[in-house]
């Protein structure tokens, strides 16, 4: 399985891309993306983890945006919901 670490050095220069073009003409629909990008790194931390409450896996996410809040583009820029 490969790290969030590694996940997020290979995606940043495609999200920064997607922000620059995608942001310009349809902001709406660039947020869906990165809330759904946000959706799969939730998942990753579930069936990393192995935690099924979702309560948990929330509280996981949310500690790795504190803890890194700048591991992926997106994140530095306060879309984490």
């Amino acid at each position: 399985m490969q790290s969030l670490e590694w996940t997020a050095m290979t995606l940043n220069p495609k999200i920064r891309g997607w922000i620059n073009y995608y942001t310009k003409y349809n902001r709406d629909k660039a947020l869906r993306v990165f809330l759904y990008l946000n959706e799969l790194i939730r998942k990753w931390i579930s069936n990393t983890y192995k935690l099924r409450s979702m309560v948990k896996v929330y509280d996981r996410y949310k500690a790795l945006v504190k803890a890194s809040p700048e591991l992926f583009y997106h994140w530095k820029l306060r879309i984490v919901q």
